[in-house]
């Protein structure tokens, strides 16, 4: 008699669950044909970039932390990433343009410790600006994870022996700042181009990045030579790159 009752219990649930599953599999096939949702866009040195309040807020919050040389390596830093994400669709149907822009414009560098790498110190107030943009509105949809991949892109972006192995995101966003020290060379996919880069180095002038690199790395190792002296000799192989 128990079987019978459930038997009839089944029977009854089964038309409801088969709606329930079609009308999810509508929604997914809705969703997946009207493409990914549209977001503000800016050109800027001829690369489209977004331009949402949160990605204006960084940029605010960049120009205040940084002097004009950071400022300018930043936005070609920014401009090289999102140029290599626009010319792959794979790339651009995975990653979030806002994440990239957050990322590379939260890497500033500007709260400074004593016993922390300067990267650390970058993506620590990079968590503490997304969650205040959430708070206040400027922000939408940056769950936990989105926030740990601007987290693991600011801190892994001068280690390539690790951030090529990570998410989309993270290996684009030191890509551009790797071609922002060494060239489009240094971009193993080989998507940006010399015409490019110069294009946006003639609109955001690289202003003596070599000397003035050195002297922030030094600045550092005063600062927190614990955390520092590790970096020095990578630091100088690349500022002997630097024009």
């Amino acid at each position: 008699m128990l079987l019978k009752r459930n038997q009839k219990k089944r029977r009854k649930e089964g038309p409801r669950d088969y709606y329930s599953l079609l009308f999810n599999l509508i929604i997914r096939a809705w969703v997946k044909l009207s493409g990914p949702t549209k977001i503000p866009t800016i050109v800027i040195a001829g690369v489209t970039v977004p331009n949402t309040p949160i990605v204006q807020a960084a940029q605010v919050y960049a120009r205040a932390h940084a002097d004009d040389m950071t400022f300018n390596h930043i936005m070609r830093s920014w401009l090289f990433g999102a140029i290599i994400i626009n010319k792959n669709a794979t790339l651009s149907s995975t990653i979030e343009p806002e994440t990239l822009a957050v990322a590379v414009w939260d890497n500033t560098g500007a709260l400074i410790s004593t016993d922390k790498r300067f990267e650390v110190d970058g993506a620590i107030a990079a968590w503490d600006f997304i969650d205040s943009a959430v708070t206040n509105g400027t922000a939408h949809g940056w769950d936990e994870y989105r926030k740990q991949l601007v987290w693991d892109s600011i801190v892994l972006h001068t280690d390539p022996s690790i951030f090529q192995y990570k998410q989309p995101v993270v290996k684009t966003t030191a890509t551009g700042i790797f071609a922002d020290f060494q060239g489009p060379n240094s971009d193993l996919s080989h998507t940006l181009t010399w015409d490019e880069y110069y294009q946006v180095k003639d609109a955001f002038p690289r202003l003596d990045i070599g000397p003035s690199v050195t002297r922030i790395i030094c600045g550092f190792a005063r600062t927190k030579p614990a955390t520092t002296y590790s970096k020095i000799s990578r630091t100088s192989a690349l500022t002997d790159k630097l024009g």
